[in-house]
């Protein structure tokens, strides 16, 4: 990291070898002295004539004596929030203590598109004459070129209010298409403009609704516009950003479904003319009706949408493991604990990292990057030992651990995450593979019940549009239930249905004792005949992978040994054979069951019995179980329907 510590004269020489063009600033002001600053260029040799050792700051040119260097500045704190969840990711990024984050650095050729050296984006709301003035800049694209010039001031200088400016992350700056850079930077500062002027409680709810009927009639997907109803709740410090994202997305949806949805007129009455005009003509939306003119005072014309099958253009199914796992699908592989899920993930993510051929001669893997969320496993003394073992590329396999929030770090979340994900994946570049080990570790806090199929489908949904918008398999863990005499791994998946249903592809791991090894059936395929992928069989192998650096002990860890030929055997009469003797009680499980799901409250009975079903429960021996717990059931529901209601003695204590 670039500090106070080094010179002002090594600072300059460090830009000079990354092909910037420095300038000379006075000691914690902003600005160059003198003229022709904009056109000198600063070279090796002229750099000590320039930089002699006195106390000074250190600016870089930007535009094309520094190679298209690029400045995204965020001048307010909303911005700077909303940033990571637009721009494109940069691993060149600086600021000081109170605005952390605040330059992104992109390298463009927009200095010779674009007539002034900066585009400035201003909250209207705020005039010159307003003391708080300073604070009517919301973001600056900083290009430079020519005569006009543009420079900002670097890590190693000192700002004005006597704040070191220091790296956040001090590597090479992306090269970035002009037009998409400044789409992105006005789509941050609409959407930073919106949280300045985000309504008090009362109104944030339509504010989203309407926030989100208008980024429909902009062309948004509903993940885009509940992504960026999110940026905008958290920067506004709305506690029920959640709300928001999904108020924002349920507009898009009933949009694009021809329903009525708010859109200009009520985003002017939300947030003043002033302020929609000007998100209007940052996000460059073309549509009519800017004047507020009846366009959600007067319903939808609703009609189906219907078109012949000829005009549809066939594709083929692109697989990553032939017959097995689609590229643009989700898939589960499922087990009960111990039985050689992880290391089949682990097998699954080696072969991709190289393109090494799949089992049984099944074809070869497209190799390209995997990145692994793994929750259960040390990366330091399990995962990457596993990785090596079965000979994995580890440059080519990224570890995702933690959400980076300020000073803190939190679990990632499928749920309210999956953006920063997006661009993870785009930033590490050619991601075939996702591994999600296992999917239950990533559903946060209180944010998704698995038992629920609504929840869980809205929760794998975006994850699903992910996989096929980028084209990448994403195959995730999940373990079984403990009803050991259901045969039918579908129904053996721990929770909701949903979670089967909605995969692609599902397989189970097999424990097969007689014969010392574990079976690899599949539970179901959409995308393939039954007949193409058979029954594997594997054990496992023990390799020496290195040596502990402090102690010097060798370090072994297990890796998947396929065997050479397929296994004549079903999913059922696997999971049968390994069934024996093992069943416990079963209305015991069911009792225990209602007693986990009834401990936070009422809940539908039609719920309840789907989520009996995914964990293997019968109908008569739930209602048994239900009798001897004397659980009430009421027709309280949100219909008159039937909801059952804990016992006392279930009831959860807060």
């Amino acid at each position: 990291m670039t500090g106070r510590a080094s010179t002002p004269l090594a600072i300059a020489l460090g830009y000079i070898k990354r092909g910037w063009n420095p300038v000379p600033v006075p000691y914690r002001e902003k600005g160059p002295r003198g003229k022709s600053w904009q056109t000198r260029i600063i070279d090796a040799a002229a750099a000590p004539s320039f930089f002699n050792g006195a106390s000074m700051n250190v600016g870089v040119i930007l535009g094309p004596s520094s190679h298209g260097l690029t400045d995204v500045d965020l001048d307010c704190a909303k911005a700077i929030a909303i940033a990571p969840y637009i721009l494109p990711p940069t691993k060149a990024i600086f600021g000081r203590p109170s605005k952390r984050g605040s330059h992104w650095l992109y390298v463009t050729d927009l200095a010779a598109t674009i007539d002034n050296a900066a585009l400035q984006f201003h909250d209207p709301v705020i005039k010159d004459e307003d003391k708080d003035k300073k604070k009517k800049m919301i973001i600056e694209l900083l290009v430079g070129g020519g005569s006009r010039g543009a420079q900002t001031i670097f890590p190693g200088s000192t700002h004005e209010e006597g704040e070191a400016i220091t790296w956040e992350e001090e590597g090479e700056p992306p090269s970035i298409k002009d037009d998409e850079l400044r789409q992105r930077v006005g789509a941050v500062a609409a959407y930073a403009l919106l949280a300045r002027h985000w309504p008090g409680e009362g109104g944030r709810h339509i504010a989203a609704q309407a926030v989100g009927g208008f980024l429909a009639r902009a062309g948004l997907t509903p993940s885009r516009a509940g992504n960026a109803a999110e940026a905008i709740a958290r920067a506004a410090g709305d506690l029920d950003w959640r709300d928001r994202k999904k108020a924002a997305q349920d507009a898009v949806t009933a949009y694009k479904a021809g329903k009525r949805t708010y859109g200009v007129p009520k985003l002017i009455e939300m947030f003043g003319k002033g302020v929609a005009d000007k998100v209007i003509e940052w996000l460059d939306y073309k549509g009519g009706n800017t004047e507020g003119l009846a366009e959600d005072q007067q319903p939808a014309d609703r009609t189906l949408a219907c078109v012949p099958a000829s005009s549809f253009e066939m594709s083929a199914v692109e697989w990553l493991w032939p017959n097995r796992f689609a590229l643009g699908e989700l898939g589960l592989l499922a087990g009960l604990p111990d039985e050689g899920k992880s290391q089949i993930l682990i097998d699954m993510g080696a072969r991709v990292s190289r393109g090494l051929e799949w089992p049984c001669n099944e074809g070869h893997a497209p190799q390209g990057n995997v990145l692994l969320l793994t929750a259960e496993d040390n990366p330091n003394k399990t995962v990457v030992p596993r990785l090596t073992a079965a000979g994995a590329d580890l440059d080519a396999v990224h570890i995702i651990q933690m959400v980076q929030v300020g000073d803190k770090k939190q679990m990632f979340n499928l749920v309210s995450d999956l953006d920063l994900l997006r661009r993870k994946i785009l930033e590490v570049g050619n991601v075939k593979l996702i591994l999600i080990d296992p999917v239950s570790a990533y559903l946060g806090v209180d944010k998704v019940d698995s038992f629920r199929t609504t929840d869980v489908r809205a929760m794998l949904g975006p994850l699903v549009e992910l996989a096929g918008e980028l084209m990448m398999s994403i195959v995730g863990m999940m373990h079984f239930n403990k009803k050991l005499d259901i045969t039918n791994a579908l129904l053996r998946i721990s929770d909701s249905l949903a979670f089967g249903a909605t995969a692609r592809h599902v397989y189970a791991v097999v424990d097969d004792p007689e014969n010392k090894r574990k079976l690899f059936v599949r539970a179901k395929n959409n995308l393939t005949p039954r007949s193409e992928d058979k029954t594997l069989a594997c054990g496992f192998g023990l390799r020496e992978v290195g040596h502990d650096p402090k102690t010097e002990k060798p370090i072994s860890a297990p890796h998947i040994l396929w065997f050479p030929h397929y296994v004549d055997v079903t999913a059922a009469e696997a999971m049968a054979a390994a069934n024996q003797s093992k069943s416990p009680s079963a209305r015991d499980d069911a009792k225990k069951f209602l007693t986990e799901i009834l401990a936070d409250g009422p809940m539908l009975s039609t719920e309840i019995e789907d989520a009996a079903k995914a964990n293997g429960i019968t109908r008569r021996t739930l209602f048994r179980a239900k009798d001897e717990l004397q659980i009430p059931a009421k027709r309280d529901g949100p219909d008159n329907d039937w909801r059952w209601h804990p016992p006392r003695r279930a009831t959860r204590q807060d």
